[in-house]
């Protein structure tokens, strides 16, 4: 009877631990690792092939992404995430073929290809980097802001360094 009674715990506290591991936050870290080594590995697609490689890597990405939502997030945290639902439509609209967004990037793609591998879009991306590994060590109250400051650093700086290299936005 003991026997039993200690297979059942074992059994529920394995089950229990496996549970809490299929949501930990490594499993983000692994999604975004996804698009980092393609970033790494191919840098700005700069011709309609590496967009298409590029989109592959986007749909994998956002897959993972919405696969640890659907497992892992409250209805509350769901709630949250859905504040931001349309933030992926430029990639969306990039990813579809012979769309109109698609036709104006690759017209200027080999500019930014090129304007990608100067040394202010580089240390902007390593900023980006750091900023988004900080985001866990601070308290909870600060992750957004600290978030958001990233983020808008990293857009004026890669806007910056776009317009330098490759002219303003027409």
């Amino acid at each position: 009877m003991k026997l039993s009674v200690f297979a059942i715990l074992l059994v529920a506290f394995v089950a229990k631990e496996v549970a809490s591991q299929a949501c930990h936050m490594r499993e983000i870290d692994l999604c975004m690792a996804i698009g980092m080594f393609h970033y790494q590995s191919n840098g700005v697609p700069e011709d309609e092939e590496k967009v298409e490689e590029f989109c592959e890597t986007y749909k994998e990405v956002m897959g993972c992404m919405g696969n640890y939502s659907d497992k892992c997030l409250s209805p509350l945290q769901k709630e949250l995430v859905g504040l931001f639902a349309g933030a992926d439509e430029p990639a969306t609209r990039l990813c579809t073929p012979g769309s109109e967004d698609r036709a104006k990037y690759l017209k200027h793609a080999a500019c930014l290809a090129e304007a990608a591998t100067n040394d202010e879009f580089k240390a902007a991306m390593r900023d980006l980097q750091v900023s988004l590994e900080k985001i866990f060590d601070v308290p909870f109250h600060d992750r957004l802001p600290g978030l958001c400051c990233g983020l808008k650093r990293f857009n004026y700086d890669i806007d910056a360094n776009t317009e330098r290299s490759c002219g303003a936005r027409p």
